[in-house]
């Protein structure tokens, strides 16, 4: 039996799942239920996206891993997003139902291995920042317009400020400055904006924590004080 939290929990790592037909495996939500946790997972390798479920009090539940197509999912948010009452997941070999006293959906699952990733997945980090969420969002989507076929946007950390820059040699360039309180050495980075603004837009706060360590290694995005939301992203290769 489910409840709001884990369709919630689908709506916020939909934007992660993979619509290449070269591993249909990351072509769904992957879904962990153990002992204490639920646990919703979307990647497409570019970015990884997890939501973590506290079990409610006096609940047992069984190990159970799946990995659910992503219109499935997609459509559970849906129909069942504004539900307020249990909705029921059932299972058969490689199927699923999922039902409330007025809705039935049956589906198939994705069948292979979800991969193990808890290891791309950054746990310390030499440029650290809390940054405003809403001047964020703003400030990607201004300079968004200004990006290249690589759809890029650079941001550029020192200890006071934090410049949001883009550049099309066919347009023009544009700087977005922001005060910011970083916390250890100055970093520019570069994003696919969309791919950043989808964590960015998953992030519940009114601030975000940014954690990075090298140009070219992942970036780690989550809520302020609630830490069960952990949206990662590759930036583009620097040169």
């Amino acid at each position: 039996e489910a409840s709001l939290p884990i369709i919630e929990a689908f709506g916020l790592v939909l934007p992660a799942v993979s619509t290449s037909e070269f591993k249909p495996e990351l072509n769904g939500v992957f879904v962990s239920i153990r002992q204490g946790e639920t646990l919703c997972a979307a990647t497409d390798t570019f970015r990884l996206a997890e939501k973590k479920i506290k079990k409610e009090r006096g609940r047992t539940e069984e190990k159970k891993e799946f990995i659910l197509p992503m219109k499935i999912a997609q459509e559970i948010v849906r129909v069942f997003g504004e539900e307020d009452q249990p909705i029921t997941f059932s299972f058969g070999e490689n199927q699923i139902e999922i039902t409330t006293k007025q809705v039935h959906i049956f589906s198939r699952l994705i069948e292979g291995a979800f991969p193990e990733y808890s290891a791309i997945i950054p746990k310390t980090f030499s440029t650290s920042v809390f940054l405003p969420k809403n001047e964020i969002i703003n400030g990607v989507r201004a300079s968004s317009i200004f990006a290249s076929k690589l759809q890029d946007v650079e941001f550029r950390f020192s200890q006071k400020k934090l410049e949001i820059v883009s550049e099309n040699t066919e347009i023009g360039l544009t700087k977005i400055s922001l005060p910011i309180a970083m916390s250890g050495k100055p970093l520019t980075i570069s994003f696919n904006h969309r791919f950043l603004l989808d964590g960015l837009l998953a992030v519940q706060e009114d601030e975000v924590f940014f954690g990075a360590n090298e140009p070219n290694t992942p970036v780690f995005l989550r809520n302020k004080s609630d830490t069960s939301f952990t949206y990662v992203v590759m930036p583009i290769r620097a040169s």
